[in-house]
């Protein structure tokens, strides 16, 4: 998630409110001012729509392009409505005016999570008061209004850069606390926590579209034990992070996470039976072939159907992985017989390679 979009999710509700408190202080002063338009004329009423519209898309869209540009447009309506209305005020219209301006200027700072955006809607604000700002003012106070119109811009810019940095500087503590919290330090694959989220997420997808190509994959590597105890853990670690490596690169559409020690899964999502048993084969044969320390791994592999739940997939997977590993390590399991094996490891009557298709035993 970029820095936009989160923004746009966590201000979601509070910049409704905000363009709301607007609309109502509008509409106040409005019933208050004896000098006001009276009657509203038809472009008051578009104006007024055109807001409420422009609220509802800052409020809804999910396109970060739209959300952005609709900020500004939001401003420019109302500071073009309060315009309206200070305008029927004759000789004090310049109070009033540097009063509305100021406030829009400065409460619209926390309204823009880009200082440039912001500057784009100042700009527009200044130019649309101008005339009410600066009419009927008194010559000698001149260089008041322009020093108060400077002061007024560098303190919103400055509020609103300060604002835009705080906010980038906690999201990027968040990103990084959320990768502390779902990346495995060592081999930086996907914890345990982030592949049960992703199996969880595939388990509803597959219940909502009642689609059962989703796969997943336990493995193990095989006497891991004796390469730490004999090569050392500094070899065992390079393993880890080397088969971490082979997962990730598979170009075959699938999540990964380490679930602990030398075990890790994977997810496989929108895949056919070839894909899968193909990815294992690969893996396996890229195992063996690693030259600092030549390993292998045993796999459980099980369908996620639309009556699965965490439970019976990781258990299904578990068994799977049991019997690979009680029938002689250096393959993969499914529905309890295998469908890969190693050539290092081969079971009589096979040609060590892919064996049959991922269904029921016969």
């Amino acid at each position: 998630m970029t820095f936009h979009k989160h923004m746009r999710r966590e201000m979601q509700w509070p910049l409704l409110l905000i363009l709301l408190a607007g609309l109502v202080s509008l509409a106040i002063t409005w019933r208050l001012n004896p000098l006001g338009p009276r009657p509203l004329t038809n472009q008051d009423y578009l104006l007024v729509s055109l807001c409420l519209a422009t609220s509802a898309t800052i409020v809804f869209t999910r396109n970060i392009f739209v959300w952005r540009a609709s900020g500004p447009l939001q401003i420019v309506l109302l500071t073009l409505l309060f315009e309206r209305e200070i305008a029927y005020l004759g000789e004090h219209m310049h109070m009033w005016g540097m009063v509305a301006t100021t406030l829009i200027a400065l409460g619209m700072s926390i309204f823009f999570v880009s200082t440039r955006d912001y500057l784009v809607a100042l700009i527009a604000v200044w130019a649309i008061m101008w005339q009410v700002n600066s009419a009927g003012g008194d010559p000698l106070l001149k260089n008041h209004f322009y020093l108060h119109v400077a002061a007024t811009t560098v303190l919103g810019t400055c509020l609103n850069a300060t604002y835009v940095k705080t906010m980038n500087r906690l999201y990027e503590l968040m990103k990084n606390y959320r990768n502390l919290s779902q990346i495995d330090f060592l081999t930086k694959a996907p914890n345990r926590r982030s592949l049960m989220d992703a199996i969880h997420t595939t388990v509803e997808t597959c219940i909502d579209t009642r689609s059962e190509n989703a796969w997943f994959l336990m493995l193990d590597i095989d006497y891991f034990k004796k390469i730490n105890d004999k090569l050392g853990h500094a070899r065992g670690d390079d393993v880890l992070i080397h088969l971490s490596q082979l997962i990730r690169q598979d170009s075959i559409k699938h999540h990964f996470g380490r679930l602990g020690g030398e075990e890790f899964g994977i997810l496989y999502k929108d895949c056919s039976e070839e894909d899968v048993r193909k990815s294992v084969a690969a893996l396996l044969t890229s195992a063996q072939l690693y030259p600092p320390c030549p390993y292998s791994f045993s796999a459980g592999l099980t369908q996620i159907r639309v009556t699965s739940d965490l439970s019976t997939i990781l258990s299904q997977a578990d068994q799977e992985l049991y019997n690979a590993k009680r029938e002689g390590r250096s393959r993969a399991y499914y529905l309890g017989r295998p469908f890969y094996v190693t050539s290092a490891t081969a079971v009589p009557g096979t040609d060590n390679l892919l064996i049959g298709a991922l269904g029921p035993a016969t």
